[in-house]
C-alpha cells in the first residue's frame, strides 16, 4: 500500500526529529517499551458495518500525519519519525456477539482491551504506531482505539473517535469520506520555545525541591509485586473503571454553581481526590481522628493540554502536548472539602496566571540538568507523584447518530504508569455522566490501595449533594460506598 495510504505530497508526512517529550517516550527504541493508550468507547447500535468503519478509520489516518508514522534511530542515537509503509493491520473486526451475556456494556470486553494495551508497538518497523479494533458484543459494540503515547494522549483518542464517527456517518448516509490532510505540526518543545520567564521557572523548580524533601508517600509502590508482573508480561498495570450517572453529574454541576463562588468541577474533583486519599490513609493506619503529626501532604500533577491553549484549536488537530502543574493539598483537622476546593482553585489560577504550562520544558530541563539535578534524579520510582489526575475534559463532540449512540469512554494505560506515579486517574464526561478510569500498578497491594481511593473518590463526586460546608476528612471515613 505504501504512500497511497496518505497524501502524495510527502511534506504532509511526519518526518521530523522527535521532540524532547516524544523521545522520552521512545527511550532506547526497545521494542518491549510499551507506552500505549487504549480508549474503550461503548456504542449502542443495532448494526455497525465493519467495512465502512475501517474506511472511516483509514480516512482519519489519511488526514493525520501522526497516525501514518513509525520511528527510526540513526547511528548517533537520534530518533526520527519516518513514514510507515505497511498499513495492512491497522483495523480489525472481532465478532463476540455469540458469547455469554455476562459482562455487559463497556465492561464486556474489558480484559480484551487490557490485553490489547499489553502488546508493545514494533518501534523501527513498517507499521504505524496505532490501530483500531471494532468488537461486536451481544448488546452493542466496543470501539478500541490504541495509540503510542508519543503520537498522542488520552484527549487525542477522543478526537480520533470523533473523526471516525464523522467519517462513518458520511459513509452510511451514502456519501464519501472527507480527505483533507492536515499539515505536519512541530513538537511541543518547539511550541514552547517562545515562553521565557526565569523567575517563574525558578519557583517551579523550588516547588519540586520542596516536594522532594518533604513528601511522605501515603501508599508506597510494592516493587516486588511489579517485578513479578514484569517477569510474566511486559505490562505491569491494570485499569479500574466505573461509570457515573446523569443524576450524579447534575448534582455536581449544581454544587459547583450554587454552593461556593468560583468553584469549578475540575477543582472540586482534584480536591475530592486529595480528601479521599487522606481518608483512606487514615483508615489504613487506624486513625479515627486526624493524627497529631498531621496527614502527609497530597501532591498531584494536573496534566495540562498545551494544544488547547495554542492554535489550532481542539477539534482541528490530533497532536497533543502535555505539561504538568503541581498541586499540593495539606489536609488538616479543621479543613473541609470546600476549603480544599478553594485551595486547589487558588493554585490552579496562580499557575494559569504565571502561564506555567508552556514553561514546563524549561522547568524539566533545569530539574534534570541544573544545580539540583543530582538530588532530584536520585529520587526513587513513584515519588514524583502519588496520584496523578489527568486532564478532565468535557466530551464536546456529538454522541448521538441516526445509527447509534456513544454511551461511555474509558482510557486504559499500559506501561507508563509506574515510572510516573502509583496511580493515574482519568475521567471524562460523556452524555452527561462521568466515566472514571484509574491506571494502577499491578499486584494485590498496589491495586488494593488504588481501588479503595478510587471507590471513595467516585462516591464523593457522584454524591456531592451529601457534601456540606462542614464536611471534612473524618466525615469521609464513615461514607457507606457499598
Amino acid at each position: 500500500m505504501g504512500m497511497s495510504d496518505g497524501p502524495p505530497d510527502q511534506n504532509l508526512w511526519l518526518t521530523r526529529q522527535t521532540g524532547y517529550w516524544e523521545s522520552q517516550l521512545f527511550q532506547t527504541m526497545d521494542h518491549r517499551s510499551n507506552y500505549s493508550i487504549v480508549l474503550n468507547t461503548w456504542i449502542t447500535a443495532d448494526h455497525i458495518d465493519p467495512e465502512k468503519m475501517e474506511q472511516a478509520y483509514r480516512a482519519m489516518m489519511y488526514n493525520q500525519p501522526n497516525f501514518r508514522t513509525n520511528v527510526r534511530q540513526d547511528s548517533k542515537g537520534v530518533i526520527y519519525f519516518t513514514p510507515a509503509t505497511d498499513f495492512s493491520d491497522v483495523f480489525q473486526f472481532v465478532d463476540q456477539s455469540g458469547e455469554e451475556e455476562e459482562g455487559r456494556g463497556y465492561a464486556g470486553c474489558w480484559s480484551f482491551a487490557e490485553k490489547l494495551a499489553d502488546v508493545p508497538f514494533n518501534l523501527g518497523g513498517e507499521c504505524p504506531l496505532n490501530r483500531c479494533v471494532l468488537v461486536k458484543r451481544p448488546d452493542g459494540y466496543s470501539l478500541l482505539n490504541k495509540l503510542h503515547h508519543a503520537i498522542g494522549d488520552g484527549t487525542t483518542s477522543f478526537r480520533v473517535v470523533n473523526e471516525m464517527m464523522r467519517q462513518y456517518d458520511l459513509l452510511v448516509s451514502g456519501g464519501e469520506v472527507n480527505l483533507e490532510p492536515d499539515k505536519v505540526l512541530p513538537s511541543a518543545m518547539e511550541l514552547c520555545e517562545y515562553a521565557k520567564n526565569e523567575e517563574v521557572v525558578r519557583r517551579m523548580v523550588q516547588r519540586k525541591l520542596d516536594r522532594a524533601r518533604n513528601q511522605e508517600i501515603m501508599f508506597p509502590l510494592n516493587h516486588e509485586e511489579i517485578a513479578v508482573s514484569r517477569s510474566h508480561i511486559p505490562h505491569p498495570n491494570h485499569t479500574l473503571h466505573a461509570v457515573g450517572t446523569k443524576e450524579g453529574f447534575s448534582k455536581l454541576q449544581e454544587t459547583c454553581s450554587e454552593r461556593l463562588e468560583g468553584m469549578t468541577i475540575g477543582a472540586y474533583c482534584f480536591a475530592g481526590l486529595a480528601m479521599a486519599k487522606a481518608a483512606v490513609y487514615m483508615r489504613k493506619n487506624g486513625y479515627k481522628t486526624v493524627p497529631e503529626g498531621g496527614i502527609p501532604a497530597v501532591y498531584q500533577d494536573v496534566l495540562v493540554n498545551l494544544r488547547n491553549r495554542i492554535e489550532p484549536q481542539p477539534g482541528e488537530c490530533f497532536m497533543n502536548c502535555i505539561a504538568m502543574v503541581d498541586i499540593k493539598t495539606t489536609v488538616t483537622e479543621n479543613m473541609t472539602l470546600f476549603d480544599a476546593v478553594k485551595n486547589v482553585g487558588d493554585q490552579l489560577r496562580a499557575a494559569y496566571k504565571d502561564n506555567e504550562a508552556p514553561l514546563f520544558f524549561h522547568c524539566k530541563a533545569e530539574v534534570e540538568t541544573g544545580e539540583h539535578s543530582a538530588y532530584l534524579n536520585s529520587l526513587p520510582e513513584g515519588t514524583r507523584s502519588e496520584f496523578m489526575p489527568s486532564n478532565q475534559m468535557n466530551f464536546n463532540y456529538p454522541t448521538q447518530y441516526s445509527w447509534g449512540e456513544i454511551k461511555s469512554a474509558h482510557t486504559i494505560g499500559s506501561f507508563w504508569c509506574p515510572i510516573i506515579s502509583n496511580q493515574i486517574l482519568l475521567f471524562q464526561c460523556v452524555g452527561g455522566k462521568m466515566c472514571y478510569s484509574v491506571v494502577c500498578c499491578d499486584g494485590e497491594e498496589n491495586m488494593a490501595a488504588a481501588k479503595e481511593v478510587f471507590d471513595l473518590f467516585v462516591y464523593v463526586i457522584e454524591n456531592s449533594d451529601l457534601i456540606s460546608s462542614a464536611t471534612g476528612v473524618v466525615d469521609l471515613l464513615d461514607f457507606n460506598i457499598d
